[in-house]
């Protein structure tokens, strides 16, 4: 109700939304605490544009919930009426948990950018790095510099020692590297002990 100011959400959004909100209404404000900080401009400005146009919007965000662990929600938000003037009286809108949808995403991007053993950047990931970089470095006229790594005698640890001792010294060696390098610097594991 954009006329009192008041949201009412049903039980399973309040649910959704982590927050024992339905048995009371509550302001727009009120809601937009629970926004993950980052979102909320993004939203205001959804909301107050889409409004004006064509009376609805979807957007996907971020819920803080109560013990400060996040929700990502896909909320759908429609004018269902407005006044004379064309200022939206009330609201109607779903709100979606896509917090499963969002983690799979994202794993399916960590598995195909990094190495799964040590955490560093695959060579798909090193490539598209690379070729900014050199991209960057052509338009300023800059420098930059490829450091290759390649562990001797590393299929001797792994025959002699078995592949749990080969895969502690690739964990040991791209910790070590990481630590050397600033942080905007990329390591990257190529495959194998190649670095």
């Amino acid at each position: 109700d954009a006329r009192d100011d008041r949201l009412m959400p049903s039980e399973e959004a309040s649910r959704i939304l982590g927050h024992d909100w339905a048995d009371r209404p509550f302001a727009f404000d009120e809601f937009f605490t629970r926004i993950h900080p980052d979102d909320v401009a993004p939203l205001q400005r959804l909301r107050e544009g889409t409004w004006g146009i064509d009376g609805s919007f979807a957007v996907d965000h971020r819920i803080v919930l109560a013990d400060g662990m996040l929700r990502h929600v896909h909320q759908q938000v429609e004018v269902i009426e407005r006044a004379a003037s064309g200022e939206p009286l009330r609201l109607a809108g779903a709100v979606h948990d896509v917090t499963r949808r969002k983690e799979a995403e994202e794993q399916i991007r960590r598995l195909a950018y990094y190495d799964p053993l040590t955490g560093l950047a695959n060579r798909l990931m090193f490539t598209n790095q690379l070729q900014r970089a050199l991209a960057h470095a052509d338009r300023h006229h800059l420098r930059l510099a490829v450091l290759f790594i390649d562990l001797d005698n590393f299929k001797t640890l792994n025959d002699t020692q078995g592949h749990q001792a080969g895969d502690e010294l690739l964990i040991d060696v791209a910790r070590r590297l990481r630590a050397a390098l600033r942080e905007g610097d990329t390591v990257a594991r190529l495959g194998g002990d190649e670095f």
